[in-house]
């Protein structure tokens, strides 16, 4: 309960990096040859008030505190070990672009009402956006629907076509990879009206 939803906190990262140790010394079972830990710490406060606030720097000595725990146990084991992050947050101003009620306004993307709420008909779908905080993957199932694609979602940001960026050159992504400017966000909803956001949204 203390790992994700309204009472996140950096206390699982606490958790976990103690009980990576504990796997670490083979006290749970047999030592691994190979061990992945995510300490979530980060997550929770600079998305909650963002990173130059000081609930942020105390998430960050907190983490640092479970990365002392986690480096402990690798010395004192024998273990080699790797730390990396896997993005960054920064502080968002701007209100937040909502690309798939464009594409939903311009019947591109397509939903199914149950229970008077909006779920994702991703089948019948002509383009949908899959979103993460500042990038999202735009994906467009017929080459006529690009360049109207394209028009549609050019205010919410850098559109980029997939082979534009070597590294997103990959057959998963979208067609077309959308930035959001500086300071600003992408979200996910393609639904307008509360009481239509299917029952996931809210937890």
């Amino acid at each position: 309960h203390r790992y994700w939803g309204p009472l996140a906190s950096p206390a699982s990262s606490r958790w976990i990096a103690r009980a990576t140790a504990e796997v670490l010394a083979g006290r749970c079972s047999a030592a691994p040859d190979l061990c992945l830990t995510y300490l979530p710490a980060l997550d929770y406060d600079l998305q909650r008030f963002g990173p130059g606030h000081p609930r942020a720097r105390r998430a960050l000595d907190a983490l640092a505190g479970d990365l002392a725990i986690l480096l402990e146990a690798c010395r004192r084991h024998d273990y080699d070990w790797l730390l990396w992050g896997d993005y960054a947050i920064a502080s968002a101003t701007a209100p937040a672009q909502f690309p798939n009620r464009i594409l939903h306004a311009a019947a591109l993307f397509h939903t199914r009402r149950i229970d008077g709420r909006l779920y994702p008909d991703l089948h019948t779908s002509r383009a949908f956006a899959c979103v993460d905080h500042q990038v999202a993957h735009i994906y467009v199932r017929e080459a006529r629907d690009m360049e109207r694609v394209r028009d549609l979602l050019a205010p919410c940001g850098t559109l980029a076509p997939r082979g534009a960026d070597p590294s997103l050159d990959h057959p998963r992504a979208g067609e077309y990879i959308l930035q959001a400017p500086a300071g600003a966000w992408l979200a996910y909803p393609w639904w307008t009206a509360r009481r239509e956001a299917p029952d996931f949204a809210a937890h």
